[in-house]
């Protein structure tokens, strides 16, 4: 029984790392990409505040326009984002709802067992 718990510890923590680590793959905000994305996202908005404002280039409310609509991108790439860590917690929290499930299965198995032995002994 020690060696089946044991082994289940080490399942467990074993569980643990490979979940972290597809946390941060799947939901983590300083992954490479969201920087990546970030980073253009605030180059394009400066390249059309100096063309538009600083060298004239683009009327006023070009350049507006221009700039609501590169934010707008940016807020729907954000939504979709949240949107995959929040279907991705969703799916850890039912996998761990599930395990529990087993365990506590497991554990009633165990109860009835020990009941039955110890009225054995009597």
């Amino acid at each position: 029984m020690k060696n089946q718990l044991k082994e289940d510890l080490n399942d467990f923590l074993k569980e643990k790392e490979e979940l972290r680590e597809v946390i941060g793959k799947i939901g983590g905000n300083n992954n490479s990409q969201a920087k990546l994305i970030t980073t253009l996202f605030v180059g394009i908005v400066l390249i059309i505040f100096v063309t538009g404002i600083i060298l004239k280039q683009l009327s006023p409310t070009t350049t507006l326009l221009l700039l609501i609509l590169i934010l707008s991108f940016k807020i729907i790439w954000m939504q979709q984002q949240t949107q995959k860590s929040m279907h991705f917690q969703f799916w850890i929290l039912n996998s761990i709802e599930i395990r529990i499930n087993e365990l506590d299965k497991k554990q009633k198995k165990l109860e009835k067992m020990i009941e039955e032995l110890e009225k054995k002994k009597e």
